[in-house]
């Protein structure tokens, strides 16, 4: 995404982890890396790396200083991980709102708020049951697009 968006080359490079990830772009061997701020809070602690921006579309609170994609002026940049809780298509109503409810009170929990925005995640608690639906469809649609832009084909 950021490839396009910003009409640069980037060579993909796949690693395993984000530590040997990490241990290559500190020796020199990569200019530039994309990864979770779990993994790179030990090294932006000690001084070994510098984030530039963020993907999301606002600043994170662990990270204020850190510009977003979309503030340097690439909006198509916008690249966020969510992770969903599914069930099977028919499962008893019942059964999805009490999974629904408990969900939502764990990450109404201020220790998990406060460990989310310590890590650099954002919630997506907000968006209920019914907005959730196309909400993966919408960004299952984006990245196919970008994926299909970008000549990946599956093996």
């Amino acid at each position: 995404m950021f490839q396009a968006a910003a009409g640069i080359k980037l060579t993909h490079v796949p690693y395993k982890s984000g530590s040997s990830q990490m241990t290559d772009m500190m020796s020199g061997i990569l200019d530039v890396s994309f990864d979770y701020l779990t993994v790179l809070r030990p090294l932006i602690d000690t001084g070994k790396v510098k984030v530039l921006g963020t993907t999301g579309t606002a600043r994170l609170a662990a990270l204020p200083d850190a510009p977003t994609v979309l503030e340097a002026g690439y909006p198509d940049a916008v690249s966020v991980g969510s992770t969903w809780v599914s069930v099977p298509a028919g499962t008893d109503p019942r059964i999805v709102g009490k999974l629904s409810e408990a969900l939502a009170a764990v990450l109404a929990d201020p220790g998990i708020v406060a460990d989310l925005a310590t890590n650099g995640q954002v919630s997506i608690a907000n968006k209920g049951l019914a907005e959730m639906g196309p909400f993966i469809v919408e960004e299952t649609a984006r990245y196919k697009r970008v994926i299909e832009s970008a000549g990946i084909a599956a093996h």
